[in-house]
């Protein structure tokens, strides 16, 4: 089912394959949107074509306020050109657009016309139309003096994304300018490809929060916070203990449990990179951990997200970032008694689903609850 969907959604978009394909020059307003593919560290400029609101060509947060579904989203990727340049002429042109806060006006000569391609990846957005750039010109950038500033200090990258962080920097604007060495001390700058740039920002400010969340009072209550987006369904539990943190992911092919895959890590944070989660690990505790740093509170946080393959693409870990932040304007359902909260999950996972948590697993010997409460 999962197939025939994908394949009824690139018949709609072949309508752009002629006008794509075509192309030989583009001038246009664009995102100041880069991407840096893990293969080579190819670098290219994406840069859409016949979109009249540019800012919804690269921009999460407003997907996700519209609720665009996987068709609109793909839509707008389609008709946006992976333009990829040589480092030695471009780069520091890329550089600078990056830096922009607002819409770039570009102007690109290709040395061959785009081919026509989507390509899916867990940690990025889709990237469609690869071709080669032979000539870019650019005007209109507008940046922010702080930025400016930041990429000027000669400090650690990790204090650099944290001051622009504290300065209310967009995630993904911080995201992008790492990814092309702009920060970090000034002899040890390199370029990091887009997957690498997401997960290290999400890693770094949250464990900035953490410095300060477990310093605060514990929730008061069992709270359980749940969004739906894109074909993944979020259950976020917040536990009154100290904070330890869990991801389990459920993947669901035709109504039946495919695959499990957890990762966790206690009060001490862990050194390793979750193999299991990946980049929506981090994506998802850094949303939680925005929320409890608004409220100034401490929790235990055990999250359970279904993902329903025959709905659902590859469309990077933003999509696990949004939902998990938005879920926390949604109203809580609140449990007196660690009883009361697992007749309700009994409702909505297995057992087997339940004694993977360790964080479950844990409380439920602390208050001397047996394994057959479940």
């Amino acid at each position: 089912m999962r197939f025939e969907r994908i394949k009824e959604i690139y018949k709609k978009l072949l309508k752009y394959k002629k006008s794509i394909e075509t192309l030989t020059y583009l001038n246009s307003a664009t995102p100041p949107s880069v991407f840096i593919s893990s293969h080579n560290n190819v670098i290219g400029i994406l840069a859409p074509v016949n979109v009249e609101n540019v800012d919804i060509c690269d921009n999460p947060p407003l997907w996700y306020s519209k609720r665009l579904s996987i068709e609109e989203l793909l839509d707008i990727r389609a008709r946006t050109i992976y333009a990829k340049v040589a480092k030695n002429r471009f780069l520091d042109i890329l550089k600078e657009i990056s830096l922009s806060t607002k819409p770039v006006d570009v102007e690109m000569k290709f040395s061959k016309k785009p081919r026509f391609l989507m390509i899916f990846d867990l940690y990025h957005k889709p990237i469609g139309n690869p071709t080669l750039v032979e000539d870019l010109n650019y005007n209109n950038i507008k940046t922010k003096k702080i930025i400016e500033k930041v990429i000027e200090d000669d400090i650690k990258a990790c204090d650099a994304i944290v001051s622009l962080y504290e300065r209310n920097i967009p995630i993904y604007t911080i995201q992008r300018i790492f990814s092309l060495g702009l920060l970090g001390r000034k002899m040890q700058r390199k370029i990091v490809p887009t997957r690498y740039s997401i997960t290290t920002v999400d890693s770094i400010i949250s464990e900035y929060l953490l410095k300060y969340i477990k310093h605060y009072n514990i929730i008061d209550n069992i709270l359980l916070f749940e969004n739906n987006y894109l074909g993944n369904h979020y259950y976020i539990l917040l536990l009154p203990n100290a904070w330890e943190y869990e991801l389990i992911e459920i993947i669901y092919r035709n109504g039946l449990i495919s695959e499990v895959y957890c990762d966790y890590e206690s009060y001490k944070s862990r050194k390793s990179y979750p193999e299991n989660t990946a980049g929506g690990y981090y994506a998802a505790k850094l949303a939680v951990l925005e929320y409890l740093n608004k409220r100034k509170r401490q929790a235990s946080v055990i999250i359970f997200r279904k993902i329903f393959k025959e709905e659902s693409l590859a469309l990077g870990v933003w999509k696990v970032r949004e939902a998990c932040k938005n879920a926390f304007n949604n109203k809580p359902k609140k449990f007196e008694s660690l009883k009361d909260l697992i007749e309700f999950l009994k409702k909505h996972f297995r057992k087997e689903i339940l004694l993977k948590s360790k964080i479950l697993r844990k409380n439920m010997y602390q208050r001397r609850l047996t394994f057959k409460n479940f």
